[in-house]
């Protein structure tokens, strides 16, 4: 990751976790599948509202913004580049007719009984169909892509799971957090030695939160592996740069294993001036997963760098 890119993802870090101190854990993620369609809603509502010209440039912004897909669509057929995903644009337009109207009268919404809920039911249908049309068109790419783009394209992907992640510890992990420490101290209310608890709390959340932080790294190296693999797959500083991947991923996996089991001890050792414990099991298949096939990666590419010196030789 560049130095722009990592400054970008240290500013998302302090943004979700700003999010995730001021949002339940349990409302978090379901809260920002609302937006910002519901935002837009209460924004041409509140013009609509306004009577006369507000009233008419609140109706050409909502017919501009619900056909903003089918337009995009429409694009694409005349430039010849639409395929049979495109007309996932064109139920995304009808969604969002229908969904802007009834966040315009929030009246109509549905599950009135349960405040917000209609806006998120909204939102998730709208992105549930917009992230179908992106993955088939990721799909797309990547059956007509040479290895070069390939590799570029899982960069990006990359990338933007290194920005999940950070979401994962800084927003949930970190509102979750608040939220338990809330519950502790409103279920002891007569009681004043919680320190204890409190920080094994935050020991709980470092473990819990540790996998998605080292994985973070290992999507760094990975991207570097990638990059260079695009300029000379058997270049020395390829094989250096899997090497380290792999080994990172080792690591990382004995990490987590002795973290996990580490808190398990503190908290057996401490039980009696702790009043909540947590003891979960942590078997960590995925990093496993990982760590092979960041070692096959390794050993095809030294396989690989070594077959080609060979052929040098012969010819």
């Amino acid at each position: 990751m560049n130095q722009k890119t990592g400054l970008l993802l240290l500013l998302f870090s302090i943004c979700c976790a700003i999010l995730g101190c001021i949002w339940p854990a349990e409302t978090a993620l379901p809260a920002l599948a609302a937006q910002p369609f519901a935002w837009i809603g209460r924004g041409l509502r509140a013009l609509s509202l306004l009577g006369g010209a507000g009233n008419l440039a609140a109706i050409l912004l909502y017919a501009v913004l619900s056909l903003l897909p089918l337009l995009f669509a429409g694009v694409r057929y005349f430039k010849k580049k639409a395929g049979w995903e495109d007309w996932l644009l064109c139920l995304l337009s009808v969604q969002l007719f229908i969904g802007y109207y009834l966040l315009i009268n929030p009246a109509l919404l549905p599950l009135p009984q349960l405040p917000g809920m209609g806006e998120m039911l909204l939102g998730g249908g709208i992105y549930a169909v917009l992230m179908a049309y992106i993955l088939i068109r990721f799909l797309r790419r990547f059956r007509d892509a040479e290895e070069k783009g390939i590799l570029r394209y899982l960069s990006h992907l990359l990338h933007i799971l290194a920005f999940v992640l950070i979401y994962s510890v800084f927003c949930p992990g970190l509102s979750r957090l608040l939220g338990n420490m809330q519950a502790l101290k409103a279920g002891n209310t007569g009681t004043n030695d919680l320190g204890p608890s409190y920080a094994f709390l935050v020991l709980r959340y470092i473990v819990d939160m540790l996998p998605a932080a080292l994985e973070i790294v290992v999507l760094h190296l990975s991207i570097s592996l990638f990059r260079k693999m695009a300029e000379d797959r058997y270049a020395p500083e390829t094989l250096l740069a899997a090497r380290k991947l792999s080994l990172f991923c080792g690591q990382s996996l004995l990490i987590t294993a002795l973290a996990h089991a580490g808190l398990t001890l503190l908290q057996l050792i401490f039980s009696a001036s702790l009043h909540q414990i947590d003891i979960t099991l942590h078997f960590p298949l995925s990093d496993m997963a990982l760590l092979l096939l960041a070692l096959l990666l390794f050993r095809l590419l030294s396989e690989g760098k070594r077959l080609k010196e060979d052929n040098e030789l012969f010819i």
